[in-house]
């Protein structure tokens, strides 16, 4: 399993390349906190542009409203603790 993380370093302009690199290159099995946890837009946006799952979240503190704030912006990620 290859997944591949960036520890939220990149902003949506960075990810999205670096996100199809890993995609078509490596054949990463995930693409771990490329942006900052609370860039719920651009996690929407990005997983909308590339089909490797985006992870997150396992920084939470608040875990009950961060989930429902990742809900709302339905975008096809999911939360790793």
């Amino acid at each position: 399993m290859v997944r591949v993380t960036v520890e939220g370093r990149f902003d949506y302009e960075t990810a999205l390349p670096f996100g199809r690199f890993i995609e078509e290159e490596i054949g990463a099995d995930w693409y771990e906190n490329p942006l900052a946890d609370d860039d719920l837009v651009s996690y929407a946006r990005l997983s909308t542009r590339i089909d490797t799952p985006l992870a997150t979240g396992a920084r939470y503190i608040d875990a009950a409203n961060s989930c429902a704030s990742w809900r709302a912006a339905r975008g096809r990620f999911f939360g790793r603790t």
